[in-house]
């Protein structure tokens, strides 16, 4: 099933020639037939001599509902610029050919009405008119057909041509990623909640849980409807409504993406190949309303070359959002500000990083992100994140996750990125950016080394936050850890580094033993400097037990055996019992237990201690 949008300026005829085509009404607002205006979106449908089954979108020409025509035109397969022949082209049927030409449209017919109020040599002068207008857009050479609503003069003519125009148009993809672009949302009595929108990316049927993004409300598909049909199944391409229960439709509004549970991302910036109108350049930092299907934002542009995109020329700039919305790579969004489109142009990357302005290396890697292939597009969402979850990178592509998961297992196959695991979870990261995260690593205990000589490794935590990676990507990066970086412990460390104590240090550590040795389990006031008492504690050969009880590896030795023997022979041991056996205080005692609790010795259970 193909969707066809109408398109041009108020008044020229739009709603008129489809109910003429179609017989439908598509003003379903009261105040719009009284006015004889289209204010909200309209529908209507037909079957073709063909037997192919369309529907069809009449869209506002009024300026001031720019943004209904915005939240219509977007997923269509054809469209019908409708200009009426006594007016000729008007300022709204300019904006919205740039629209179109904006939004890449390249299937239409261009539809002139109104045709039994002129003669045949006004007429001609309109045609000249419309042919040096479509000049180097993107409908150049869209035929131009006349008609009269009134009289029915070239219905037929339009029909036909609409039907071949269609012939050989793509199937509307089905990536298996179901996307709903709400534009309607209603309440019918007895069924309850009732949403409405083009379908794109894949199929939904009745049963399915959908998920409303970015609000994140759920319902699942009572029943669907096409052309006033219910149906078991809704196909991309299809207009359709779809009836929600468990949710109000207080929780949705139009804007929002439809799609299966956790399917699709939610979006607070996105980068854009951004072209200019005309009429003016676009700086940096400026704001701007921003459309995207049927979705309308406010947002920031901020230009990534140079200090703004000149008039009628294209650059990269990273729009960044006021709230979230959902889109894709491949998306098309029109930018405008007040009551005038300024410019638009297709989505390369969505959630990126926050960019260097002016940097030849990111503008390159735009430009090549441009060029598509899925593996192009997604070994730069790769690139642009450093390290990213599976299930995340699958989110953020506009590709099927069969055609995803090729491109992943290609790139892996070309060693263009690679595979970390953690327990749980799967990411991935370029092999180039491995490579300088190692290398940073290096340095970051390199430098440690330096700084604390003593120190047998570098905390884990410390590491991490200087790379600032979240927990988990951090435990699957030291899983692919090359030979050189050890992990040791809680810490990581340079794989041959051993510290080794100055002669300084000896002296100290002699007088240490000595003092332990004749206060054997006595907490002592230690004269030593905390790196060196760090240093044998991590290699062992002082135990520190807390509370300042300092043991040598001997003395913890032998309080360890008279512990476990109490417990071989009595089964188990108290705190009371502890301290009497080895003949000190209760606070020793306990900071013993303690750190045989923490080396998993003993197991404490109550006020009671056994063997593990």
């Amino acid at each position: 099933m193909y969707v066809i949008g109408t398109a041009g300026h108020v008044d020229h005829g739009k709603s008129s020639l489809v109910q003429s085509l179609t017989g439908i009404n598509p003003d379903r607002l009261e105040s719009e037939q009284i006015r004889g205006l289209t204010i909200e979106l309209g529908f209507a449908w037909m079957t073709l001599p063909s037997g192919e089954e369309i529907s069809i979108v009449d869209v506002p020409g009024h300026v001031k509902f720019m943004r209904h025509m915005l939240a219509g035109i977007g997923g269509i397969d054809l469209a019908m610029l409708v200009i009426a022949a006594d007016e000729g082209i008007m300022p709204q049927t300019i904006e919205h050919l740039e629209i179109l030409d904006l939004l890449e449209i390249n299937n239409a017919i261009i539809v002139l009405s109104k045709c039994d109020l002129v003669d045949t040599e006004w007429i001609q002068l309109i045609e000249e008119e419309i042919v040096q207008e479509l000049k180097n857009t993107s409908i150049e050479n869209s035929p131009i057909l006349k008609v009269s609503s009134l009289t029915k003069e070239g219905m037929s003519e339009l029909v036909s041509a609409i039907d071949e125009k269609l012939t050989d148009a793509p199937l509307p993809a089905d990536i298996n990623r179901p996307r709903l672009g709400i534009d309607r949302v209603f309440t019918i009595d007895g069924f309850g909640t009732v949403v409405t929108g083009t379908l794109l990316g894949g199929t939904i049927h009745i049963g399915d849980m959908l998920e409303a993004v970015p609000s994140r409300a759920v319902g699942r598909v009572r029943g669907l409807q096409s052309h006033q049909k219910n149906a078991e199944i809704a196909y991309p391409g299809t207009r359709v409504a779809v009836n929600l229960t468990g949710v109000n439709n207080n929780e949705l509004s139009r804007g929002l993406v439809l799609g299966h549970v956790g399917q699709l991302p939610k979006v607070k910036a996105f980068d854009i190949q951004l072209r200019s109108l005309t009429r003016r350049d676009i700086p940096h930092n400026l704001k701007v309303t921003v459309h995207t299907g049927a979705t309308e934002v406010q947002g920031t542009v901020r230009v990534l070359n140079g200090s703004a995109i000149e008039a009628n020329s294209t650059g990269w700039a990273q729009i960044l959002l006021k709230n979230e919305i959902s889109c894709l790579p491949n998306d098309i969004s029109i930018i405008r500000i007040s009551d005038e489109t300024i410019g638009g142009g297709r989505i390369i990357n969505i959630n990126p990083p926050r960019y260097r302005r002016n940097d030849h290396v990111i503008l390159n890697n735009l430009d090549s992100l441009a060029a598509y292939t899925p593996e192009n597009q997604i070994f730069k969402i790769i690139d642009n994140q450093q390290i990213i979850e599976h299930g995340e990178l699958i989110l953020n592509t506009d590709n099927s996750n069969t055609e995803a998961e090729k491109a992943i297992r290609n790139l892996l196959s070309e060693k263009r990125i690679i595979k970390c695991e953690s327990d749980t979870k799967i990411f991935y990261m370029t092999s180039d950016n491995s490579m300088n995260i190692q290398r940073k690593v290096i340095a970051l205990l390199e430098q440690y080394q330096k700084d604390f000589p003593l120190r047998v490794t570098m905390p884990r935590e410390e590491v991490r936050n200087h790379i600032g990676w979240s927990q988990f990507e951090f435990s699957a990066f030291i899983n692919s850890l090359p030979p050189s970086i050890k992990l040791h412990g809680t810490g990581l460390k340079i794989k041959n580094w051993n510290p080794k104590l100055s002669e300084k240090n000896t002296k100290e550590f002699d007088l240490l033993k000595k003092e332990l040795e004749i206060n054997g389990l006595h907490v002592i006031k230690l004269n030593i400097d905390d790196e060196l008492l760090g240093y044998l504690n991590a290699t062992g050969q002082v135990i520190n037990c807390g509370n300042g009880l300092i043991l040598s590896a001997a003395q913890f030795a032998e309080v360890t055996n008279q512990i476990t023997t109490y417990c071989k022979a009595n089964f188990s041991i108290t705190l009371a019992e502890a301290r009497d056996h080895l003949d000190t205080n209760r606070r020793i005692a306990q900071s013993i237990l303690e750190e045989l609790d923490k080396r998993k010795i003993t197991k404490r259970n109550g006020d009671v201690r056994t063997l593990i």
